[in-house]
């Protein structure tokens, strides 16, 4: 089996600044075979690999630049849209340093191109809204990088309004819009639907206007109550307490894009500090307790069980209350608090929606409460649309539940507002939210009755962390468990480092010891080396 990307890297031209056909004849041929694609369509994947191979990084107008003497500009960058909205080409959108100029190629190309195997080639089962979607938006991100014009980008909308295929062009055909209007309307419309990105007035002029006259003067109709942009329903003007202005596309407008999608489709539509781990992605890992927290985690398990979830819902609907399970776990890093959400998640088959919310806290003023309200938002349509509801997830989220703040500053009443929308969206939550948290003494008491159940994980008395051992180290005899588990608190994080560190001396060829003196020596050299000791109540498989 070739790993294709090393073949490309035996046989790339160091001196070569474009790619040459007659120069990789020997195994191209081979490679197209192996695709299954155009000839222009593989040979611009074996133009990426041979520039990964040799730089790293490679952003979009490299590659352009690297086959301009096979295919023309326009070719290349119309054959790198092809391939993105096929599934092997990603624009890396994601992260603080990110930038829709970087190339990547997708997970499943990755694999299929080091393994060599057909069965793992990108296959994106969307449906037809999606995939004119996808085609749309690669060429906003060529827009985006510059690889066309304004007047290109123009003239692509006025063709696909001509003969609209979705209801999100329809939307804008419907509108008495000038050319110019409708082209910046399905940018921001389309790019917000797949990156959930707002867009800054001062970003989009600079990309639509080549001139400071035009930019002033269409700047200056955006204080227009009467601004068609805005009459017609289809962009929404977002103002931030510096004054900064932002656009992003309605909300009965981003409808008609996200029409017939799922969480289970490619495009998720969740904000960028949102993250999606289907249920059927998440490793089985065991998990151990105390008996009584054991007890407490039986019934979360069960009650999330779809059965008696729905249930619940229907009863509280009933009632004329909130179907919402609002869950806290507390206790100290590694104490399997995520762990178990995970593990919660997969035995429920639902998905998880995980937000780092010590994130937040680095955004700028005025972001962090529209972020909240926006994940909040976009977890009530997709319950509204998915059979199984999935969880949201929100790490450390001692962060913004704090106590809140009364002296004066900006920061703080940030902060504090961020507080107030929380404990406004989960007194009107429906649905199923997993909060965890180092420090549950930090958190405002006002929180305390929004949570359903608090559960927290205590350190393990002795005959856990002797099942700790023997899951991990069943070579171990009965006595040496129990005597290593009355001598020494330990995690099970503590433990995948031992294995680690013991795999390592193995593939050393250093000298080992027997397991239960190993585990002693590590014991003894971790109480020497932390002042605190951890407390866990889980294992790995």
């Amino acid at each position: 089996m070739k790993n294709w990307l090393s073949e490309f890297k035996k046989k790339q031209k160091k001196n070569s600044s474009h790619f040459k056909v007659d120069d990789y004849n020997e195994i191209l041929n081979e490679f197209q075979v192996f695709l299954g694609l155009p000839a222009s369509e593989a040979n611009l994947i074996a133009g990426y690999c041979l520039l990964r191979s040799r730089q790293g990084g490679v952003k979009a107008s490299d590659l352009i630049c690297f086959m301009e003497e096979t295919e023309s500009f326009n070719a290349v960058n119309e054959n790198l849209e092809k391939l993105f909205v096929a599934g092997w080409f990603r624009y890396d959108v994601d992260g603080p340093f990110s930038s829709p100029n970087h190339l990547l190629l997708s997970h499943d190309a990755e694999l299929s191109l080091k393994t060599s195997k057909t069965s793992c080639f990108p296959h994106k089962k969307v449906n037809e809204n999606n995939q004119i979607l996808l085609r749309i938006y690669a060429k906003a991100i060529s827009l985006k990088n510059k690889n066309i014009s304004t007047d290109d980008w123009e003239s692509a909308t006025a063709k696909w309004l001509k003969k609209p295929e979705s209801q999100f062009i329809k939307a804008i055909q419907l509108k008495s819009l000038n050319a110019f209007t409708q082209a910046l309307a399905l940018y921001v419309g389309t790019v917000y639907a797949i990156e959930g990105q707002l867009f800054e007035l001062n970003f989009l002029l600079k990309l639509f206007f080549n001139d400071k006259i035009s930019m002033m003067q269409f700047r200056s109709q955006f204080n227009d109550v009467n601004n068609p942009l805005f009459t017609s329903n289809l962009l929404e003007k977002i103002v931030s307490p510096r004054g900064d202005v932002f656009l992003k596309p309605s909300e009965d407008w981003l409808n008609k894009f996200i029409c017939g999608n799922t969480l289970n489709t490619v495009l998720t539509t969740l904000p960028n500090t949102l993250v999606r781990f289907p249920y059927k992605e998440i490793k089985e890992k065991s998990l151990f307790y105390n008996s009584d927290i054991n007890e407490q985690v039986q019934n979360i398990r069960e009650i999330l069980h779809p059965k008696n979830y729905n249930r619940f819902v229907k009863e509280t609907t009933k009632n004329k209350e909130n179907g919402g399970i609002v869950l806290l776990f507390s206790g100290g890093p590694g104490t399997g608090k995520t762990e178990l959400a995970k593990q919660l998640a997969i035995e429920s088959k639902r998905d998880l929606l995980f937000f780092e919310v010590s994130q937040q806290r680095q955004m700028y003023l005025g972001e962090s409460e529209k972020t909240i309200k926006e994940i909040f938002h976009t977890y009530a349509q997709i319950i509204n649309k998915k059979q199984e509801v999935p969880i949201l997830f929100f790490n450390e989220a001692d962060s913004v539940f704090q106590k809140r703040m009364n002296f004066e500053g900006n920061i703080s009443q940030t902060e504090n507002a961020v507080q107030t929308i929380l404990l406004n969206e989960l007194e009107n939550f429906n649905g199923i939210l997993i909060c965890t948290t180092n420090r549950p003494e930090s958190m405002d008491k006002a929180f305390d009755r929004r949570f359903l159940m608090h559960l927290k994980i205590t350190e393990p008395n002795c005959l856990v962390k002797a099942q700790l051992l023997k899951h991990n180290f069943p070579e171990l005899i009965t006595k040496e468990m129990h005597t290593l588990s009355n001598e020494f608190n330990f995690t099970a994080a503590n433990l995948e480092t031992f294995k680690k560190q013991k795999m390592i001396t193995g593939i050393l060829k250093r000298k080992t010891f027997p397991i239960a003196d190993a585990l002693r020596s590590f014991f003894n050299d971790l109480e020497q080396t932390t002042n605190t000791k951890n407390k866990i109540g889980f294992t790995y498989n």
